[in-house]
């Protein structure tokens, strides 16, 4: 039989130490807190953002090797005020049905600039199966010999497993016509890389065509899933 001391030593050590509850604590307050700021941004100079400009593109494709459709439908807007939003949303049949777009996972995400080029932000990453994912983060962009590149840090996430997530994109358009776009998100805890390279040519400035790859790397297990993706894009 347990003494006292005994049931109450266990019960200390089955709980975390106090700097680690502390940190975790911390780590909540500081995303809330960000997430609230990000999110309340606009709405302070909401006159203003009339000024606002907005994009949307939806991408019909078809993965190869897979023999399914797929849709993309992704958009943002940016005002004269710093803040930026952004969201996109991949639809694809289930393996019990290859015709109907009943599955789905999106990401949405509001920046607000800080200085010229360096943004926080806040995202939610969702979609079938899963648990909705919070990210804040900071992002800093720039533009040097007609490439767009974008880079991404979240020190940490909440709804899903903690992970510490770096994101990389590049685009860059050749002469009006040929388009190029890189991206590059590795997940550090998971030891996992998503990764997308595509290439098309516009026509007119609403419509392209091209393929795209579409490839996931378990690192641990040193494996890649590669989805080649013909697609069309159609701007509005």
């Amino acid at each position: 039989m347990k003494t006292k001391m005994e049931a109450k030593q266990e019960k200390v050590a089955e709980k975390p130490r106090f700097g680690k509850r502390l940190w975790d604590a911390g780590k909540k307050l500081m995303a809330g807190t960000l997430a609230c700021a990000v999110l309340a941004l606009p709405f302070y100079s909401r006159p203003a953002m009339a000024e606002g400009k907005g994009w949307a593109i939806a991408w019909p494709g078809y993965v190869l090797h897979a023999n399914k459709p797929t849709l993309r439908i992704e958009g943002g807007a940016s005002f004269d005020t710093g803040t930026s939003v952004y969201a996109f949303t991949d639809f694809e049949p289930s393996k019990d049905n290859s015709v109907s777009f009943d599955t789905f996972y999106g990401e949405g995400r509001i920046a607000q600039e800080l200085f010229k080029g360096l943004a926080a932000y806040a995202e939610v990453d969702a979609g079938s199966g899963m648990d909705s994912v919070f990210r804040p983060g900071l992002m800093y962009s720039a533009s040097p010999g007609g490439f767009f590149l974008l880079f991404r840090v979240s020190p940490w996430s909440m709804g899903g497993a903690e992970d510490i997530q770096l994101v990389a994109y590049a685009s860059k358009t050749f002469a009006d016509r040929v388009f190029m776009e890189v991206l590059v998100k590795a997940n550090i805890l998971a030891k996992t890389i998503y990764s997308e390279l595509g290439v098309g040519i516009l026509f007119g400035g609403r419509l392209s065509a091209g393929i795209q790859l579409r490839m996931f790397t378990e690192l641990e297990e040193k494996h890649t899933d590669v989805a080649p993706v013909a697609r069309l894009g159609v701007r509005f």
